[in-house]
């Protein structure tokens, strides 16, 4: 207390009611009294309120799509699944995550399957709880948009709050891995683990296009032939969609989330293509038109065993390709080539590139015109014998030829 006002400095407990008493006979530290009693009913703002689903989409069992969601002062909520009709539909809607409204993925009514309503049972002011959302009887197996609508609680409780999340329901699952020019897809159940014999498996780039498809066998196989596959993975993200009887399932195929073999103690290239490791260059920098470039290389022992030969390119500023062809590394793991460069020659920088399968190395040399000197530059040392150990002293005189 000081003067004519009173501060409180109190600990309280979120979302609750307290009441505060003063006496009037509180005095301050010089024996000044209070002019009445004080009295005051205050109440604690409660939590925010918080509605969260998963961060990115995920695949559910048709039998028990059970989602979780975490919430704190939610009383209720109004659930809304709606359908994508094609697997192109739901390739775009994930390009955008999980952030867009249901127009912002081209949904309307018409795509809505089911609409649900009510209290969460383990509800409680102030506390965080997670409930499950259960959306097997949400309409068929597919690819499907779930929106929540969440009523929010206590003193900060005046909006709506809305989550949405792309998810799918599917009974089986799918396995691929990615080799050169071609990706091997297992499709198997997800309650019993069997193979999935007649499927129609289709793969997609990422922006919804059909690339090629095919059907597995009694094993639950298949490959497709893809020129976007390389045996290091593949140069696109891709999506590969398997469907019997009205039953699909979706799985995106990106670097980023394929196995490699590094990660079980393997070697991360298979022995007939190995990565490169070397280094190339000629015999000097710089080359005037109608002179002969030698090209040297030299590779990692890691590499060349197992290369019974290397190719050679060499372009010219323009794209042109000069020299072109094979040459097998010698026992000391280098090899040699030769380029007469043409009279006409443009001047620039040329490309040198060894390479083997999808592995390569590069070097580069320049080609200029003779110009004539426009300057001279003269060194003479000031005496003839040096002894080692002396600094050496050295005239020089440079001059221009023209003035």
């Amino acid at each position: 207390m000081w003067g004519n006002s009173v501060s409180l400095y109190l600990e309280l407990a979120i979302g609750q009611t307290y009441q505060i008493s003063l006496d009037h006979t509180l005095q301050d530290f010089l024996g000044n009294e209070m002019s009445e009693d004080y009295h005051e009913e205050i109440r604690v703002r409660d939590h925010f309120p918080v509605l969260q689903l998963p961060q990115y989409s995920i695949m559910t069992e048709k039998d028990r799509a059970l989602i979780p969601v975490q919430l704190r002062n939610i009383e209720k909520a109004d659930i809304n699944v709606y359908h994508f009709s094609s697997a192109s539909e739901y390739i775009k809607a994930l390009q955008k995550g999980n952030a867009g409204s249901v127009s912002s993925y081209g949904l309307n009514p018409s795509s809505l399957d089911k609409t649900k309503s009510g209290p969460f049972k383990d509800y409680k002011l102030n506390q965080d709880f997670t409930a499950e959302l259960d959306l097997t009887q949400f309409g068929k197996p597919g690819y499907h948009l779930l929106e929540v609508k969440g009523y929010s609680a206590g003193t900060e409780g005046d909006s709506m709050i809305t989550q949405t999340l792309l998810y799918q329901s599917s009974g089986a699952g799918i396995i691929a891995k990615v080799h050169d020019k071609g990706i091997l897809v297992w499709v198997a159940g997800f309650a019993d683990g069997a193979p999935k014999s007649g499927c129609d498996v289709r793969l997609y780039n990422k922006n919804g296009q059909l690339l090629t498809s095919g059907v597995t066998d009694k094993d639950g196989l298949v490959t497709l032939t893809s020129d976007k596959a390389r045996i290091t993975g593949v140069t696109d993200t891709l999506y590969l969609e398997a469907g019997r009887g009205g039953e699909v399932s979706l799985m995106k195929v990106d670097n980023s989330e394929l196995s490699s073999a590094w990660q079980f103690n393997m070697p991360a290239y298979p022995e007939d293509n190995l990565p490169l490791y070397g280094t190339v260059f000629t015999e000097r920098g710089v080359y005037r038109p109608d002179e002969t470039v030698y090209i040297k290389t030299y590779l990692h022992p890691g590499s060349v065993p197992v290369l019974p030969k290397t190719d050679i390119k060499v372009t010219d500023p323009r794209g042109k390709v000069l020299l072109s062809e094979q040459v097998r590394p010698d026992d000391f793991m280098s090899a040699d080539y030769k380029l007469t460069l043409p009279q006409n020659a443009p001047v620039g920088c040329y490309d040198i590139i060894i390479s083997s399968g999808d592995s390569r190395i590069t070097g580069r040399f320049q080609v200029e015109e003779y110009r004539v000197p426009t300057f001279v530059v003269n060194t003479e040392p000031v005496t003839r014998d040096w002894k080692p150990g002396e600094p050496v002293t050295v005239d020089i005189h440079s001059e221009y030829y023209n003035g």
